[in-house]
């Protein structure tokens, strides 16, 4: 009988060797859900499209929380992308999996919409409420004019 350990231990989880070859691959988290090991807790994550899962280490848990919030309930839907890097593990170097969050398109500027203020809505503000300030507003004297008997070029007011 002859075959690969990988055969016997492939399970379901992503390795390197998945993602070696096409150099990056990107995923829509599905959901994830804290993973119960031998070496203690780590968060597993599912992707929509795939029975695959990834085990987080906490370097890539790190990044996803840097993009996306701490709260890994909040993750899912968003993309993330990995790709393998050379890493040493228990002291040999050998190809892992990172995590690359993508980059958003880019979006047009903001220019923000001219309005007059308040927004002129039918109906609002009712003109019962112009009205009822108009009737409270004070009264301003009537601006008095000069007499008609001024010299000349003393007819004008001053604003004092």
């Amino acid at each position: 009988m002859t075959g690969s350990i990988n055969d016997i231990y492939s399970g379901n989880a992503l390795k390197a060797d998945d993602i070696k070859p096409h150099g990056e691959i990107s995923f829509v988290i599905a959901g994830a859900e804290i993973a119960k090991l031998d070496d203690g807790p780590k968060l597993r994550l599912n992707f929509q499209g795939t029975d695959k899962s990834l085990l987080l280490n906490k370097t890539n848990a790190g990044r996803i929380a840097d993009a996306y919030g701490d709260y890994y309930a909040q993750w899912v839907g968003r993309p993330i992308t990995l790709y393998t890097e050379r890493v040493n593990y228990q002291g040999k170097m050998t190809d892992g999996i990172r995590v690359r969050i993508p980059q958003a398109p880019p979006q047009q500027a903001y220019a923000p919409q001219q309005q007059a203020y308040p927004p002129q809505q039918p109906g609002y503000p009712p003109q019962h409420v112009y009205a009822s300030q108009q009737a409270h507003a004070p009264q301003q004297p009537p601006v008095q004019q000069p007499p008609s008997n001024a010299a000349p070029g003393l007819d004008d007011t001053i604003p004092f």
